[in-house]
């Protein structure tokens, strides 16, 4: 879908057509090359539950939009089948102001949030 080594613009303008992770969710891509990717999304309201918690589909949608810019780095076009995450915190708890994910395709295929505020 990207070559190898693309700049960050040309991340950008293929993965702005993913509107609802652009436009509603307001992911972003902070770097990118083949098999990694780096996304972060600004915390608001609007990623809130009845809660006050950061509801966990908009952390499964920046998740699923990390992964779709590590895997489509000089790769065929590809999608997923299958994915799941599983919540082992609260990522989005009030004193975190933005999410950011770092995305790394196998052997590990392990998803890791950045602990910056």
């Amino acid at each position: 879908m990207l070559p190898d080594n693309p700049t960050r613009d040309q991340i950008e303008a293929v993965f702005a057509n993913d509107r609802f992770a652009t436009q509603a969710a307001g992911c972003r891509v902070v770097e990118g090359e083949r098999g990694r990717a780096v996304c972060e999304m600004e915390l608001a309201d609007i990623h809130k539950n009845a809660m006050g918690n950061v509801m966990g589909g908009a952390i499964f949608t920046l998740a699923d939009f990390a992964l779709a810019v590590s895997c489509n780095i000089g790769e065929e076009p590809t999608v997923s089948v299958d994915s799941n995450i599983s919540f082992l915190l609260d990522a989005g708890h009030e004193a975190h102001r933005h999410v950011r994910l770092r995305q790394t395709r196998p052997p590990s295929g392990l998803l890791h949030r950045d602990r910056q505020r």
